[in-house]
C-alpha cells in the first residue's frame, strides 16, 4: 500500500471513530436543509478521495486547542452563515458539510479539554443558548429558548494539521454579529442590542 493511499485509509478510520465518540446534550436545533452556502470550487489543494471528503492538503492548524478555540471565536462571529475559506482548511470533511437556513442565538460558551493522544483531542464546549435565529419571509426572527447546549468536539490529526473532525453542527452566533449580518425586525434589534451588552466579546488567537 503506498503512503498516502495508508495516509488516506488513517484518516477515514480516524474520523469514524471520532463519530463515534462524539457526544450532544441539546433539545431540538434548527434542521439542515438543503445547502445555502456554494460549496467552495474544487482546487489542487483538495485531496482525492472516493467519499468526497474535501480534506485540504494544506499544512495548518498546529495546536489542537487553538485550532477549536478559533473555531468558536470565528462562529460566534458569524463566520459560518456563509462560505468560510477558513472552516474548509479546518475541517476533516468540508465535502460533507452541510448548509444551514437557521442558527442558534448564543450570549457565551467555554472551552474545556478532556483529553488528547498522539492522534485525537477531544474538548467539551458549553453554550449559553438564548434561543434561535429562524428566516421567515420578511428576515429573521428569535425564536426564545434559553438553555445550556453541551457538544464534545473532536480534532484529530492528519498528514497535513489537526482538523475538526465532529461533530457539524449548525452555527452558534453571538447578539453582536447577529446585529451586523442579518435583516432583522425591531423587535429582534432590540432584544439583540440589549444581549449584546451583555456578552463577552471574544477573539481568536492567532496560530
Amino acid at each position: 500500500m503506498s503512503h498516502s493511499s495508508r495516509a488516506a485509509l488513517l484518516l477515514t478510520l480516524a474520523i469514524i471513530v471520532s463519530s463515534a465518540c462524539g457526544e450532544r446534550s441539546r433539545p431540538e436545533a434548527p434542521a439542515a436543509s438543503a445547502p445555502t452556502v456554494a460549496a467552495a470550487a474544487p482546487d489542487s489543494a483538495v485531496v482525492a478521495d472516493s467519499a468526497g471528503c474535501g480534506l485540504r492538503a494544506v499544512v495548518a492548524h498546529p495546536d489542537p486547542a487553538v485550532l477549536v478555540n478559533q473555531y468558536l471565536a470565528r462562529d460566534g462571529a458569524g463566520e459560518f452563515t456563509e462560505s468560510s475559506a477558513w472552516l474548509n482548511s479546518a475541517m476533516a470533511c468540508p465535502g460533507h458539510a452541510p448548509g444551514w437556513d437557521g442558527f442558534t442565538l448564543i450570549t457565551g460558551y467555554e472551552q474545556k479539554a478532556l483529553a488528547e493522544g498522539p492522534d485525537t483531542a477531544r474538548f467539551m464546549i458549553s453554550y449559553t443558548r438564548h434561543g434561535y435565529l429562524e428566516q421567515d419571509s420578511a428576515g429573521f426572527v428569535i425564536r426564545a429558548e434559553p438553555g445550556t447546549e453541551r457538544d464534545t468536539v473532536v480534532a484529530i490529526r492528519t498528514p497535513f494539521g489537526w482538523r475538526i473532525g465532529d461533530p457539524v453542527v449548525e452555527p452558534h452566533v453571538l447578539p453582536a454579529a447577529a446585529l451586523a449580518r442579518f435583516k432583522l425586525g425591531p423587535a429582534e434589534r432590540k432584544t439583540l442590542t440589549t444581549l449584546a451588552r451583555k456578552a463577552t466579546p471574544v477573539k481568536a488567537p492567532a496560530e
